[in-house]
């Protein structure tokens, strides 16, 4: 009983592995002060070539990842694990992509069996499988949002609607604010090598001072 209370405790303060056991140790060993950053950079061509695809913005993708992944504890990826054992609907892999939004993505809207389940947390927790699903979920956002060009009240949209999905009368929430925090930072453009404008963290600050009291949980 004490060991499995020692174990709870130290898988409720280890952080998760989502992002970095994707990663080769060289790649891990260039960002020794946040080695989530390593997925982006081990996955570049990956996150791009689904941006063209998708017509998203690759540092958004990366962002959203990155945010899902944010302070994610080991714990959270046994219960992930647990919920895939006994076929029980849940959000899997880098991208926490929900099984149902999955299966949707993929024009199968049957109610989710145990092999359901099983199969798409394994193809969920495939580090380029979850970027494409993630790529394709932001670009049917975008579209039922019927957004054209994405600038930062898009973004901020787009962001707020993926974890809680898309409604008629979609809202900005504090999960867009987090995405839009970390697109405000250089480490995910340097990630994926990607010229960020020079003036982007000045007008990011910007408009998410003029959304912050918009904003609803």
């Amino acid at each position: 009983a004490i060991l499995g209370a020692a174990l709870a405790v130290g898988y409720s303060v280890t952080p998760s592995t989502n992002l970095t056991r994707h990663c080769t140790d060289e790649i891990k060993a260039q960002y020794p002060e946040d080695k989530n950053l390593c997925f982006f950079r081990q996955y570049e061509t990956k996150i791009k070539e689904e941006a063209r695809e998708n017509n998203i913005p690759p540092e958004l993708i990366a962002a959203v990842i990155y945010q899902e992944n944010n302070w994610r504890l080991t714990a959270q990826d046994i219960a992930d694990n647990l919920s895939s054992i006994i076929g029980r609907v849940h959000t899997a892999g880098p991208g926490q992509i929900r099984t149902t939004t999955a299966m949707r993505l993929d024009n199968n809207f049957d109610i989710p069996a145990t092999d359901d389940v099983q199969g798409y947390n394994q193809r969920l927790n495939n580090p380029k499988l979850t970027i494409t699903y993630v790529a394709r979920e932001l670009n049917h956002i975008k579209t039922l949002s019927e957004i054209g060009e994405i600038k930062y009240p898009q973004l901020d949209i787009i962001a707020s609607a993926y974890r809680s999905g898309y409604s008629t009368n979609q809202q900005i929430n504090n999960h867009g604010y987090d995405v839009l925090i970390i697109l405000r930072r250089d480490d995910i453009y340097q990630a994926l090598e990607l010229k960020a404008p020079r003036s982007h963290r000045k007008r990011t600050q910007e408009y998410l001072n003029s959304t912050t009291r918009q904003r609803v949980e």
